[in-house]
């Protein structure tokens, strides 16, 4: 996969190039880039040519509704909310740990807790609660 930055109303978009075994070419617009797919079995002009083609048929689309494909501001969570999946309800349990990672489980029915690496928080010990929200 290939990537590209494009510029639309003022506005970073991210372009995904992916070149697979399929029949046709195709784009789609989501929230967050703008996806390409491209037949494997094409020749490097044929390849040019569609990918110009798709990019403009999205700018043009974009240009034309901006508000349908604008991003959804990220989320504020903190230790306690709940968080609601389908029918589902569960109560975040937020703690950062001392790793480079960050990893969430269900611990129970109705909990699930997240286990954040210690740098994306603003200077929380280990194994401490977390007091601001983290946004997501």
């Amino acid at each position: 996969m290939n990537t590209e930055q494009i510029e639309i109303n003022g506005r970073g978009c991210l372009v995904k190039i992916h070149q697979e075994h399929r029949h046709n070419a195709r784009v789609s617009i989501t929230k967050n880039s703008i996806n390409i797919r491209l037949p494997d079995f094409m020749s490097w002009d044929e390849k040019a040519r569609e990918l110009l083609k798709l990019k403009l048929w999205a700018v043009n689309k974009l240009e034309e509704n901006p508000e349908q494909f604008k991003p959804e501001p990220p989320k504020d969570y903190k230790d306690g909310d709940i968080l609601k999946v389908g029918n589902e309800e569960y109560t975040l349990k937020i703690g950062f740990k001392e790793k480079e990672s960050s990893s969430a489980m269900t611990t129970n029915p109705t909990t699930a807790s997240c286990g954040v690496c210690n740098s994306l928080g603003s200077g929380e010990p280990a194994g401490s609660s977390c007091s601001e929200p983290l946004r997501f």
